[in-house]
């Protein structure tokens, strides 16, 4: 068995496993940020009565060695890229480690069937159930019966907006008690780093997107807006960002259609140092996903003075905090009018940039992983 323990130290009190079998780095998307983040945050936060121990696959180690290195962790004798070993693991292995724990807690959204020991949840959103067609039908029947199950059966549900705390009170009558928020924040401010090119030097006038390309992330919609801008607007050019992702070559083939590829720059996936470079010289954030749990790039654009457009996605709205232009999923016109709007009225700019600073600077990690922390002594003092 190929099984890495690093044994824990001496356990003062009480003893909390964190699920992360789920986590396959570099393909999970926002939500991998959002947890590798957070347990930096919280890292030297702990009671010192709490025991915390990371249960992961081999990869997330080789990933993230410096959230390794500061926790308990056991590797599992699975690999992340094995969905059906992964999910198997859950509820076997991962049931025999954990049964010592007073607390185990899930953050990839559902709850094993089989467990042994109190449970408690991050849920990032209700996707699968708001946008069933996002996924294939396997997927589909397999979470309409394990997301009420996990409803049911967390001690605790902790979400990162009020959008997705709505969401299961509303579809699973969850009880607000049972809900914590623990809101994503924005890296701090690195200094611009030494490039042999600024990204404006390389990309001109350039819009930003740092996303994979799923479905409900509709980039298309940003490439059609371009199209409908007219000869004015041809030196605005889309800088993607972000793993590889299934729609990837669709996308390529609308931007060659619409006669746009030479002005689409996919980058894949960059350092925290050169995407907030990238922020920091871009005309404007452009976000117009469908379905949000939270959004980080819209706090992340605020915090480095990058002007914010988004979809009217419930959760990207709260996360703007009225500091961006909105305009309706799809209407990729109205996205037109907005980036027409970002690239002509710099007053209208600057007021954005000067809101939308102070907006960002009420989400920070540190406050993040206080409320991780929180979280889990409000899970672990419920009787």
């Amino acid at each position: 068995m190929n099984e890495d323990t690093r044994q824990p130290s001496q356990n003062l009190g009480r003893s909390i496993g964190i699920n992360l079998l789920w986590l396959q780095p570099g393909t999970v998307g926002g939500s991998e940020q959002y947890v590798t983040r957070l347990l930096r945050a919280a890292a030297g936060k702990w009671p010192s009565d709490y025991a915390v121990h990371l249960y992961t696959t081999p990869e997330f180690a080789q990933a993230y060695p410096e959230i390794a290195d500061r926790y308990q962790i056991t590797t599992a004798p699975v690999a992340s890229r094995n969905k059906a070993a992964r999910i198997a693991a859950e509820n076997s292995w991962l049931a025999r480690q954990t049964s010592h724990h007073d607390l185990v807690h899930h953050f990839g959204g559902v709850i094993p069937y089989i467990r042994s020991a109190v449970s408690s949840v991050t849920i990032h959103d209700l996707q699968p159930i708001d946008l069933p067609d996002n996924f294939n039908a396997v997927k589909r029947r397999w979470l309409k019966h394990a997301l009420p199950h996990t409803a049911k059966s967390a001690r605790l549900i902790m979400v990162p907006s009020e959008f997705t705390a709505r969401r299961l009170e509303s579809l699973y009558g969850v009880s607000r008690d049972q809900i914590s928020i623990v809101p994503q924040g924005a890296d701090p401010s690195i200094e611009p780093a030494s490039y042999n090119y600024s990204p404006s030097e390389r990309f001109g006038t350039y819009l930003i997107y740092p996303a994979i390309a799923y479905n409900h992330k509709r980039h298309i919609d940003i490439i059609r807006a371009l199209s409908l801008m007219g000869d004015s607007y041809s030196h605005v050019n889309l800088v993607l960002t972000g793993s590889p992702g299934p729609n990837d070559e669709r996308v390529d083939e609308v931007a060659e259609h619409l006669g746009l590829d030479k002005r689409v720059h996919r980058l894949g996936r960059v350092s925290t140092a050169f995407l907030q470079a990238l922020y920091r010289d871009a005309l404007a954030l452009v976000f117009p996903s469908a379905y949000e749990g939270f959004g980080n790039p819209v706090l992340e654009a605020m915090k480095l003075k990058c002007p914010v457009i988004t979809s009217n996605a419930e959760a990207l709205t709260e996360v703007s905090g009225g500091c961006s232009l909105v305009f309706n999923v799809g209407d990729a016109a109205g996205l037109a009018n907005c980036i027409e709007a970002v690239h002509t009225d710099r007053p209208l700019v600057e007021d954005m940039i000067a809101r939308a600073e102070m907006r960002a600077n009420q989400f920070d990690w540190d406050a993040s992983g206080d409320a991780l922390v929180a979280g889990y002594t409000k899970a672990l003092n419920q009787v």
